[in-house]
């Protein structure tokens, strides 16, 4: 690094979400990069973290105008977009174009929010349309950097650079060396109550489960609009085994994993899923589906977790009844051992070195 002065880097992102803020942090901890996120919003809905004071240079583009992005522009070396639509990105591209600067896009698998057929057929090419100039494109899991590689062949530099947080609070959580004879299995949701994350499917697949003598309780973590429907969903017998224990804040979800056994994430389509991680991290076995980033990346089947097809709540049953049987010692170590590697110092250290490459290859 010429002179060692350190490098700015402007991120335009959604929100001041505690992990990417953590990561954030951890990459200006550095030394070597400044990373100054443009927030978007301070909020959004269904997401109720409370945001203590941010140690790091940022802006709410929601109390600015887009326009006022240019100075930030113009003073970055490297520009990180993580959104594909919006006025905000916009605004960024339009300035970053102004000023010559180098960019990258990094975000997840696009698909999320529209994944009709149309959709899916129109939004490569509003993608190739926007993107094609930059010069490198970060997938948040191999998943979406697959998927960036058909929407954008003209871009030469792909890598995987997934979202971290810090999971130190996660490691250290206790876990027993032996199987507990005679203990419900328990199994944790977290996540926001909504179709998409499969929460509705994962109700009538426990309930199976329990009717058939099988020893488990089931909590679910977080809010939603289709929170009063499950709960109508369970007949009396069995409201004992199952607990709604709503929003927790980001320091608390450590302890509520420490009295689980077993994480559970059964959406119908996550680009990436923070929650596999942080599940593996805690020592817990993760079933995941086939249509979330995370679970390509880290969940091996039978081994640290299981691998449902998206959507199926037969299949899902199935791996439930598994899981219920499954000798979990062995499986909590393996599950560690599987996230190891993904310590938020770690990543921060990968992303330095990619925005290095990339200034390197655009000076």
């Amino acid at each position: 690094m010429e002179g060692d002065a350190m490098r700015r880097a402007i991120l335009l992102t959604s929100m001041p979400s505690p992990y990417m803020v953590e990561l954030i942090e951890a990459v200006n901890a550095t030394g070597r990069w400044q990373l100054i996120p443009l927030y978007e919003n301070r909020s959004s809905q269904g997401r109720r973290w409370s945001h203590s004071h941010l140690n790091h240079e940022h802006v709410f583009l929601d109390e600015k105008e887009c326009k006022a992005v240019a100075p930030y522009i113009k003073a970055a070396d490297l520009v990180v977009i993580g959104h594909l639509w919006g006025e905000a990105c916009s605004a960024v591209l339009k300035q970053q174009m102004r000023y010559s600067k180098p960019f990258v896009f990094w975000g997840e698998r696009p698909g999320a929010v529209r994944r009709s057929l149309i959709a899916n057929a129109i939004r490569p090419l509003l993608i190739s349309r926007r993107f094609s100039h930059a010069k490198a494109v970060w997938g948040i899991g191999e998943w979406a950097v697959k998927e960036y590689k058909r929407c954008l062949p003209s871009v030469e530099v792909f890598a995987n650079m997934p979202y971290a947080s810090n999971l130190e609070p996660y490691f250290n959580i206790p876990r027993d060396d032996e199987q507990s004879e005679g203990r419900p299995v328990r199994f944790l949701y977290s996540g926001s109550l909504i179709h998409r994350k499969g929460v509705d499917l994962l109700m009538p697949a426990f309930l199976k489960l329990v009717k058939e003598g099988h020893k488990a309780r089931l909590t679910l973590m977080g809010h939603g609009e289709l929170e009063n429907r499950l709960i109508s969903m369970i007949p009396q017998e069995y409201k004992g085994q199952i607990n709604f224990i709503g929003f927790k804040e980001w320091h608390e979800l450590p302890s509520v994993y420490a009295q689980h056994d077993i994480l559970v994430a059964p959406s119908r389509y996550d680009g990436w899923g923070l929650i596999v991680v942080e599940g593996l991290a805690s020592g817990m076995p993760v079933i995941a589906t086939d249509m979330m980033g995370a679970t390509i990346d880290f969940v091996k089947q039978g081994e640290n977790g299981w691998v449902a097809l998206a959507g199926d709540g037969d299949a899902l049953y199935n791996i439930l009844k598994e899981a219920v049987n499954a000798v979990l010692p062995r499986m909590r170590m393996k599950a560690r051992a599987s996230v190891e590697c993904w310590t938020l110092d770690k990543a921060a250290g990968r992303w330095c070195e990619l925005a290095d490459t990339v200034l390197t290859k655009a000076i």
